[in-house]
């Protein structure tokens, strides 16, 4: 039976030996919150992040809007979506600026992979694995995540310790979950990770509708910047960017 699930310690020493780095150097705080360095962070974003510190604004990539605020890349062929993805997005009744731009690019990157790892920022945790979701009052999750909680109840047992969930991008019921994630991105303060399940790529799907990325191998970075490098009429190299409402007109 294949797994479908690796533990907090499994993932974070996976991560570890591939040479990522982490918000936390304490295992039992954060065991998989990746966090590159400054030197080492891609991002692909929306629109530039007037709160990220100057440091992390090297390598940092925009996607082009066109005169209605839609991104370009939504209707070039290289990014349409592949099935099942395409049969998951349809399915999903509202689409928000991150799954229609960032999101894009994304999917592209990890469609080489038959698998890839999916984890929230701060881990699964709670009796059934989504405590992490924010609950109103008598304990209703405000934000529903129907697939996601279907995975859990097929693929795991009681008080199981989950790290990452093993999705398939050749099955629809995983894509759903994948897209799921995205879109709680795309409306909320929820982060995701994705990685392939090596541990060798590690995508941060963040709040301020960007991705940034963690590769710590020097080659494959420098091939993915010259892939956005080569997409200028889809992506905008911002790099070092700045903005008169941080240092006056």
């Amino acid at each position: 039976m294949v797994e479908r699930f690796l533990t907090n310690t499994q993932i974070h020493a996976l991560l570890r030996d591939r040479g990522h780095t982490f918000w936390s150097r304490d295992p039992a705080a954060a065991p998989v919150d990746v966090s590159p360095s400054p030197e080492m962070a891609i991002t692909v974003a929306l629109e530039a992040d007037a709160t990220l510190k100057p440091a992390y604004r090297q390598r940092y990539f925009v996607t082009v809007q066109n005169e209605d605020g839609e991104p370009p890349l939504l209707h070039d062929s290289a990014f349409a979506l592949q099935e099942p993805v395409a049969t998951a997005a349809a399915l999903e009744p509202t689409n928000n600026y991150f799954t229609t731009g960032p999101l894009r690019w994304l999917l592209v990157r990890i469609k080489r992979f038959e698998q890839v790892l999916l984890w929230p920022k701060g881990g699964f945790h709670g009796p059934d694995g989504l405590g992490y979701l924010v609950r109103g009052p008598g304990g209703v999750r405000i934000d529903p995540a129907p697939h996601l909680v279907r995975w859990f109840e097929r693929h795991t047992r009681e008080h199981m310790q989950i790290g990452a969930a093993v999705l398939s991008l050749s099955e629809l019921c995983d894509c759903q979950v994948l897209w799921e994630a995205a879109h709680l991105v795309g409306l909320s303060c929820y982060d995701f990770f994705v990685s392939d399940t090596a541990g060798h790529e590690v995508y941060q799907l963040h709040h301020r509708d960007k991705v940034i990325v963690s590769i710590p191998d020097a080659r494959s970075r420098w091939e993915l910047l010259k892939g956005l490098a080569g997409c200028d009429k889809l992506f905008e190299d911002w790099s070092g960017y700045w903005s008169e409402e941080e240092f006056g007109s």
